[in-house]
């Protein structure tokens, strides 16, 4: 077992990719404490796990003394600690940069960015003594942008900078940090969209490979990282992203399913019906329509900031996945 005899802890693993975490973790023979804000997804965590295996410990990661009580509950209970996963995150509000909210703001990076930091500084003075390892969630927004998540991309961007800052730091004491990158995750965060067809195929269209990634497959690569069999690997970000990068970083055009490319009024008629809050399918599906119109610039200013402000208040989108969508149909 890769993990036999080690502590582990992961944040933010009540569901998506810290549940499947704290599973892999413990399948390889660690023993894992579960936090997160929310109690009864991190109990139902623990429950999936080995009888033995695991303890839920609640914390906030924004508040650093909830973060300084789960390290010092992981040693009180364990003993030692050997790896943490930093996965905590949320998504936040909608707006662009000039106009986002204050409190939004730093709600956000009090959690995507300042929540790791405090996981860290704790973690930190306890994986010196067992020469132990980082495994910080960051997102393909750590390497690109979306329009009108600024706080969340800053966030992903910084928590880059903070694992390959520790890891220059600490190496010579023999701790690693590392950052992993999933693109679009079958995770209750983005079930709304992925549960409609035309934003399925959507998020779909944006991987070379084909499909969505699942929380598992996140899972190993984090497992391997935290693992002995990763002793010469620090600093780096590893983008779990089915090429979402490669397709974004080269300014191609995704792969569309076929049909949608042949209908010469497909982006126009879409674009109309998001115009007149027709659903989530509309907005999906004009963002796949800017995407076969390379050649056209999709929805001016004043129409985006409508779409915006219409699925922004109607919360049917998480605001990183909302820039998303409009980011492709303005630079479509």
């Amino acid at each position: 077992m890769m993990l036999q005899g080690k502590v582990c802890l992961v944040t933010g693993a009540a569901s998506g990719i810290g549940r499947a975490i704290a599973i892999a973790y413990a399948r390889e023979g660690a023993k894992v404490v579960v936090s997160d804000v929310d109690s009864a997804g991190g109990e139902a965590t623990v429950a999936l796990l080995p009888a033995g295996s695991g303890v839920f410990v609640p914390a906030d990661v924004s508040n650093a003394d909830d973060c300084r009580r789960l390290v010092e509950r992981c040693v009180a209970v364990y003993g030692k600690l050997d790896a943490a996963c930093n996965n905590a995150g949320i998504g936040g509000e909608l707006a662009p940069t000039a106009d986002y909210p204050l409190d939004a703001w730093q709600k956000v990076i009090g959690t995507n960015l300042s929540g790791v930091f405090h996981c860290m500084k704790y973690e930190i003075p306890e994986l010196l003594k067992t020469r132990g390892n980082v495994v910080n969630i960051a997102s393909i927004l750590g390497a690109v942008a979306f329009a009108n998540a600024p706080a969340y991309t800053a966030a992903k961007h910084g928590v880059l900078g903070l694992t390959q800052a520790a890891a220059l730091e600490y190496g010579a004491q023999g701790v690693r940090f590392n950052a992993v990158g999933p693109a679009f995750i079958r995770t209750p965060m983005i079930a709304p969209v992925d549960a409609d067809p035309a934003g399925h195929e959507m998020l779909v269209s944006m991987h070379p490979l084909g499909r969505l990634g699942e929380p598992a497959e996140v899972a190993e690569l984090v497992l391997w990282l935290s693992s002995e069999r990763a002793s010469f690997c620090t600093g780096a970000y590893y983008p779990v992203d089915g090429g979402f990068l490669s397709l974004a970083l080269s300014r191609a055009r995704p792969v569309l399913a076929p049909g949608l490319a042949g209908h010469a009024a497909f982006g126009g008629r879409l674009r109309q019906q998001a115009l007149q809050r027709d659903g989530l399918a509309a907005i999906c599906a004009i963002a796949v329509g800017a995407a076969v119109q390379p050649l056209q610039r999709g929805f001016d200013p004043p129409q985006l900031g409508e779409v915006a402000r219409f699925f922004g208040a109607e919360r049917r989108l998480d605001a990183p996945l909302l820039g998303f969508f409009l980011a492709v149909m303005h630079l479509g």
